[in-house]
């Protein structure tokens, strides 16, 4: 592990912090959501170069097959939810432990992870102003009946439909800084597509790459595509925090 990523165990959960300044406290940070595939920033030194260039500290909980949503997940935790634990004790946590408070605090997952951070922005966009998500699995339902604990989770598909990120956007509030990309050639495209028309339809200001093309559902894309959302980030939290002042 890199010296700059530090792993703690936090209520029972192991969860990687990177500090890009150690001595000084961090006024950026970000939650990172991994995908099914269980990759952790803490493994990619590329995405580590720009979280230091952009100052941007990040806390990447362990999530198991990382379905982040509030159903008990068994690859996570037999007693409580991925999303009870982001919200009980990660974000407190930043706040008791780095005096980083909600509007300070982005999200951004890749694949899954990308998926669950948009859901997660749009049940709590007081708590999540700002989110990032390169291929998110919009259509994550369509995984039900092929065999994950997601059979386990949800008694139907249409029980995993209505759970999904697209039906979590709210018509009287949404966050401010909304940012998200797919490979044209990705299995999961049209669910991108869908929920862009949603935002448009709503008159919802957001951002998004549906045309650069990079290698599809694949870890050439998130490259290809990491400095511009973990960017969006960082600047998306300086303008969060200009409209509070």
């Amino acid at each position: 592990m890199s010296a700059e990523w530090h792993r703690y165990q936090l209520v029972g959960h192991e969860v990687d912090w990177f500090w890009p300044e150690p001595g000084r406290r961090p006024v950026w940070c970000m939650i990172y959501l991994h995908g099914r595939d269980r990759v952790l920033l803490r493994d990619e030194p590329y995405f580590t170069y720009w979280l230091k260039q952009l100052g941007l500290a990040c806390v990447a909980p362990l999530g198991g097959e990382g379905w982040w949503v509030d159903r008990i997940a068994p690859s996570f935790d037999l007693q409580r939810t991925a999303e009870d634990y982001l919200l009980r004790e990660v974000v407190p946590w930043l706040e008791q432990q780095w005096h980083l408070r909600p509007g300070r605090i982005g999200l951004f997952g890749i694949s899954l992870g990308g998926h669950g951070a948009l859901r997660l922005a749009f049940r709590y966009p007081k708590t999540f102003p700002v989110v990032s998500a390169i291929s998110p699995t919009i259509d994550f339902y369509e995984a039900w009946g092929q065999g994950s604990e997601l059979d386990q989770m949800y008694s139907s598909r249409e029980h995993c439909r209505l759970d999904s990120a697209v039906l979590q956007i709210q018509t009287d509030d949404w966050p401010r800084e909304i940012y998200f990309c797919c490979d044209p050639a990705d299995f999961w495209y049209r669910g991108n597509e869908r929920l862009r028309e949603k935002l448009t339809a709503l008159g919802i200001e957001h951002r998004c790459d549906l045309l650069t093309s990079a290698g599809g559902h694949s870890w050439d894309y998130f490259y290809r595509m990491a400095e511009t959302a973990l960017r969006f980030v960082r600047e998306g939290l300086e303008r969060q925090a200009r409209r509070l002042l």
